[in-house]
C-alpha cells in the first residue's frame, strides 16, 4: 500500500491504499491516536497517494492514486473529518510525490505519463499555488527514474525526493538532481520506501537506555539487534543490552527488536537525563518447542534422509539459525524451534544419481500446548509426521 505522511500539530496523518484512511499517530511513539475513516469526496472513498501540510495556509493537501488511469488531483482534506474537496488542475504521472513549501506553494514531483525522452521516460516538476492552479511545469532531465515520496527540505529552495532505493535532492531553481542518502530501512518484498518527513527537534537529552529481551517462556534472548533512532546494539547472553550515552532528541524514546521474523517495538518513555530509561523486559519471541518426525527424499532422491540438514528462518532470506537437524539411519529427528516460526531444512551438495542436487522442506511448531525440547529427558513434542524433502538436480 502507498502512504503518505504528515507531521500537523504535534500528531501526522496518513493516507493508504486506493481508498485511504486517514490516522493521526502520535510521531514520538507511532500510537495511533484517532481514526478519521475514509478519504472521500461527498459518499465517494478515495485513495491518497501523498499528503502535505502547508505552513502558510495551515491547509492538509492531498494527491490522489489516480483512479483514472494516471490522471491525478489535488485536493485539499480537512483534518477533522477527513472530507476532500478537488481543487484545479490534474496531473499525468504514473509515480508521484507531493510537498508544499514554506512560499506556501505546492510541489508535485515524479514520472510523467504519456511522455518520453531519450533514455527513458520524462520526469517533471509542476508548481501550484495553494488554490491548486499550476505556476510551472518543468521537465527534469537529470533524473528519469520513479519517485515514491517528496518533501521540501527545511532551510534550502530543494526538494528531497525517494526514488530507485535512493534519497535524492532536487535544486528547484536549476533542476540539478544529487544523490543525498540511502535509506537505512528493512523493508519488506523490496518494496520502495513510501513516505518520508522532517520534524523538529524538541530536545537533547544524553540517556542510557537499557532492558532485556526474552521470549514468551521468560528465557533471555541473545543476539537480537536492538535499535533506536541513533543508536543500535545486541542483546548479551543474558538478553539484556544497553544503549550508554545516547542523546535522545525527542520528547520520548523507544526500542525495536528484531528476533527470527519478529518485530517488537517496545513502549514510548521518557527519557532519564543523565541516568537510565529502563524499558524491563521486553518479549520478543515466542516460547521453544520441540517437534519430532521422519525426514524422507523425494523427486530425484529417495529415501530416508540420514544425512545433518542446516535449519534456517524462512524469512525469504535463508537467516542461518541453530545447529540444524542431525537425524537417525531412519531419518527420525527431533528439532527445537520457536512456535510459529517457519523453518527450511535446505542443502545443496547433495547428489541425485550421479548429479550435484539440492533438497529443500520446511516445518514449523505450531502446537500451543507444547512446551518441551529435545533435551528433555522425556520429551513431549508435537508429531509433524513425514517431512518430505523435496529434491532437484542443480
Amino acid at each position: 500500500r502507498n502512504q503518505g505522511l504528515l507531521q500537523t500539530a504535534g500528531a501526522r496523518a496518513v493516507g493508504t491504499g486506493s481508498t485511504s484512511e486517514l490516522l493521526l499517530i502520535d510521531p514520538d511513539s507511532g500510537e495511533i491516536l484517532a481514526n478519521l475513516g475514509p478519504v472521500r469526496v461527498g459518499a465517494t472513498q478515495i485513495g491518497m497517494d501523498d499528503l502535505a501540510w502547508n505552513p502558510v495556509n495551515h491547509k492538509l493537501y492531498g494527491l490522489d492514486v489516480g483512479r483514472f488511469g494516471d490522471s491525478r488531483r489535488l485536493y485539499t482534506i480537512d483534518p477533522a473529518t477527513a472530507r476532500a474537496t478537488p481543487l484545479g488542475n490534474t496531473y499525468s504521472f504514473r509515480s508521484v510525490g507531493l510537498a508544499a513549501g514554506p512560499d506556501g506553494f505546492l510541489y508535485i514531483f515524479g514520472q510523467a505519463s504519456g511522455g518520453s525522452e531519450i533514455g527513458g521516460l520524462v520526469n517533471r516538476l509542476s508548481v501550484s499555488d495553494s488554490d491548486g492552479v499550476q505556476i510551472s511545469d518543468t521537465a527534469v532531465s537529470a533524473y528519469t527514474g520513479s519517485v515514491e515520496s517528496v518533501e521540501y527540505r527545511p532551510g534550502r529552495h530543494s526538494l528531497l525526493f525517494a526514488g530507485s532505493g535512493q534519497i535524492f535532492d532536487l535544486d528547484i531553481a536549476t533542476l540539478g538532481v544529487a544523490p543525498y542518502a540511502t535509506p537505512n530501512v528493512e523493508l519488506m518484498y523490496d518494496e520502495p520506501l513510501a513516505g518520508m518527513d522532517f520534524r523538529p527537534v524538541v530536545g537533547s537529552t544524553p540517556t542510557t537506555l537499557f532492558g532485556r529481551l526474552v521470549d514468551e517462556s521468560g528465557l533471555a534472548l541473545s543476539g537480537v539487534e536492538v535499535e533506536t533512532l541513533g543508536g543500535a546494539t545486541t542483546s548479551g547472553p543474558d538478553g539484556t543490552f544497553s544503549l550508554d550515552g545516547l542523546v535522545v532528541r525527542t520528547a520520548k524514546v523507544r526500542v525495536v527488536a528484531r528476533a527470527f521474523t519478529f518485530t517488537t517495538l517496545s513502549a514510548a518513555l521518557e527519557p532519564v537525563a543523565d541516568g537510565v530509561t529502563d524499558f524491563g523486559d521486553l518479549t520478543a519471541a515466542p516460547a521453544t518447542a520441540c517437534a519430532i518426525g521422519d525426514l524422507a527424499y523425494t523427486g530425484c532422491k529417495t529415501g530416508p534422509a540420514a544425512e545433518p540438514f542446516p535449519l534456517f528462518v524462512d524469512d525469504g532470506g535463508f537467516l542461518p539459525i541453530g545447529d540444524g537437524i542431525t537425524p537417525d539411519p531412519q531419518g527420525h529427528f527431533c528439532a527445537t524451534l520457536r512456535r510459529g516460526v517457519p523453518y527450511l531444512l535446505y542443502r545443496g551438495d547433495l547428489d541425485c544419481n550421479g548429479a550435484p542436487a539440492y533438497c529443500v522442506a520446511s516445518i514449523a511448531a505450531n502446537a500451543p500446548g507444547v512446551v518441551a525440547i529435545c533435551t528433555d529427558s522425556s520429551p513431549v513434542c508435537e508429531d509433524l509426521g513425514t517431512v518430505d524433502l523435496y529434491c532437484n538436480p542443480l
